[in-house]
């Protein structure tokens, strides 16, 4: 007798088919690229609130310099001095 015909109607096999291999590395293969994309759009996102807090940052240190009536600089010998701030307006404080 071959082993085909010692096999009974719903008997599970021992092993699994190709077209179940091929449907398993199917799903992987979604939810692989689903993963990339999500921690593509997660990277980004992270990027643009870098840039947003670069830029907070900048803007808060212009205002600061602004804000300051005399600034601390070096005269021509190298030794410090006050000057006062040309970009401090003192009619508008704001």
């Amino acid at each position: 007798m071959t082993n085909r015909q010692n096999n009974k109607p719903g008997r599970a096999d021992a092993g699994v088919t190709l077209l179940e291999m091929i449907i398993v590395l199917a799903v992987i293969g979604v939810a692989l690229i689903m993963l990339a994309n999500y921690k593509r759009k997660e990277a980004q996102q992270t990027h643009q609130q870098v840039i947003a807090e670069m830029i907070v940052r900048d803007i808060s240190g212009v205002l600061k310099f602004t804000a300051q009536t005399k600034l601390d600089i070096l005269d021509s010998s190298n030794n410090p001095a006050t000057k006062d701030n040309p970009l401090y307006d003192p009619k508008n404080p704001d």
